[in-house]
């Protein structure tokens, strides 16, 4: 016969649970992006590219662009004029970000790697979450509104798109190679790569 469980051991086995899918879905975005990167390993391990865009260099280090401000690297996979989807945005800066909580809603670990992988030395820690008025209840993950959390939503669109609504980032395209692109055009327009057009 099964034990009664009180509340208070119900929340305590619901947020051990949270943060150990959080700890999982870190570790596969993390991995994920590793491993696309050994796999497109060009095995020279030296720069076969280097392009200006305005002020930036950009420099193709294994098969990723990859550009450093404040001392800090950004990769890409794709030239910022082989992006689109986020005109007349205005993302506020990394200040936005820096040393604060940010949450991915995202089915594709790889996607929301990519975000991770540029955004990881910047917030104070990246975990998964559904977003508030979506189909939470069968979830684990926390909840998170745009009012007051910072949240990267990626899911499909039927053009590529980047826009912000509150605090909330929604990234995608209809297909997997534009959802790759328009995550770049995010990054691009966020880092002022790409000014506002």
């Amino acid at each position: 016969m099964k034990a009664i469980e009180s509340a208070g051991e119900r929340d305590k086995r619901r947020k051990r649970n949270q943060i150990i899918l959080g700890v999982i879905m870190i570790g596969l975005m993390l991995l994920s992006t590793a491993g696309y990167a050994v796999m497109n390993w060009e095995g020279t391990g030296t720069n076969s590219g280097k392009i200006k865009y305005g002020n930036y260099t950009l420099l193709l280090e294994n098969g990723f662009w990859t550009t450093e401000i404040n001392g800090e690297k950004f990769y890409f996979e794709f030239l910022p004029n082989e992006t689109s989807g986020g005109n007349n945005l205005n993302l506020g800066g990394l200040k936005v970000y820096s040393d604060k909580p940010l949450y991915i809603v995202s089915q594709d670990s790889y996607l929301a790697g990519k975000v991770a992988t540029n955004l990881g030395n910047s917030v104070e820690r990246i975990n998964p979450a559904c977003i508030s008025g979506e189909n939470c209840t069968s979830s684990d993950l926390p909840v998170k509104n745009c009012s007051t959390d910072n949240v990267i939503i990626i899911k499909d669109y039927d053009k590529p798109t980047v826009e912000k609504k509150e605090k909330c980032v929604f990234i995608g395209a209809e297909n997997y190679l534009d959802k790759k692109k328009a995550i770049d055009e995010f990054f691009y327009r966020l880092l002022g790569i790409k000014n506002k057009e």
